[in-house]
């Protein structure tokens, strides 16, 4: 069984129709239960964030195919632009 990858925080945020900044609070307090968030042990005030396709999609409607399309795309568009830097 293949692992479901993590949506990322700008997906989510769209998707929620809020900032990355309220999507990454909300996952730190535990008060959207969509995922998980996990002080770095490396770096002193950094976040490693997991957001869960179908807990998206449980707590958004929008079905887990298309969240996992449009994390895809935005992937594709963050390696596009970074070729491009």
């Amino acid at each position: 069984m293949e692992m479901a990858r993590s949506v990322p925080t700008h997906v989510a945020a769209q998707l929620m129709g809020k900032s990355e900044d309220w999507v990454r609070w909300g996952l730190r307090q535990k008060r959207i239960p969509i995922g998980d968030a996990v002080p770095s042990m490396r770096a002193e005030r950094r976040w490693g964030y997991y957001i869960s396709p179908k807990l998206l999609s449980d707590y958004t409607g929008v079905p887990v195919e298309d969240i996992n399309r449009m994390a895809e795309e935005h992937r594709q568009k963050v390696k596009e632009a970074r070729r491009n830097a």
